[in-house]
């Protein structure tokens, strides 16, 4: 009979009947307070409907998701290289001509020097090639002046041997009428025969001189 269990179930049936006396009591004591509890209730319970009007019906959700663009192209460099700058990032705006990555090609550089050197040689080729062209003008003039020269030479020889020619004629009749000596006669030979020397040396200096001429055209040709 002492046990926890039944100490509790009585203490508990003892609280219950304290309560319910409580109510009872408060209401037969106060009959208005329970009239304006009733009435209380019977207005919260009534509402009243206002005018049906058309809306639109919003609803908004948030998901996770993400944006892929409607095309898409891959980007390649022409050359090999390292990637020295990327101007641009995921979702920027680019336009046409943009630089968008910058490549790094030591490889590339050094065969552009190379290839501005041999442009340079090839330059300097030229400025020597456009000298070689005056110099082979120079010496074409120079061998035509020179055919000019020695075919004056030329005209000149031939008239003193002419002279030479004819002086030797009148010593050799002098001197067999002896109205000169054979020394004279003799001397006026040695003239004639340097006159035809002098007029063959010209015609020598005539042939090289256009010699000269196709060789400076040669030259020329070359240049």
């Amino acid at each position: 009979m002492n046990s926890p269990q039944w100490i509790a179930l009585g203490l508990l049936l003892v609280s219950v009947t304290a309560v319910a006396g409580y109510s009872g009591g408060a209401n037969a004591a106060d009959p208005a307070a329970a009239s304006s509890s009733a009435e209380s209730s019977s207005s919260v319970a009534r509402v009243k409907a206002g005018p049906v009007g058309r809306k639109a019906l919003v609803r908004t959700t948030i998901q996770p998701g993400r944006i892929e663009a409607f095309e898409a192209t891959p980007l390649f460099s022409k050359v090999s290289g390292y990637v020295e700058e990327v101007t641009v990032d995921i979702g920027d705006r680019v336009a046409k001509g943009q630089v968008l990555v910058r490549i790094w090609s030591p490889e590339l550089r050094d065969d552009l020097r190379q290839a501005e050197a041999a442009l340079a040689q090839a330059d300097a080729g030229i400025v020597q090639a456009k000298a070689a062209i005056l110099v082979a003008n120079a010496k074409l003039q120079s061998a035509e002046a020179t055919v000019k020269l020695a075919e004056a030479g030329v005209a000149r020889t031939e008239a003193d041997y002419a002279n030479a020619a004819s002086e030797y004629d009148r010593m050799q009749r002098l001197a067999r009428d002896q109205s000169v000596t054979k020394k004279l006669e003799a001397e006026s030979l040695q003239q004639l025969r340097a006159s035809d020397a002098a007029r063959q040396e010209a015609a020598a200096k005539v042939t090289s001189a256009t010699a000269g001429i196709a060789e400076a055209k040669a030259q020329l040709e070359q240049a």
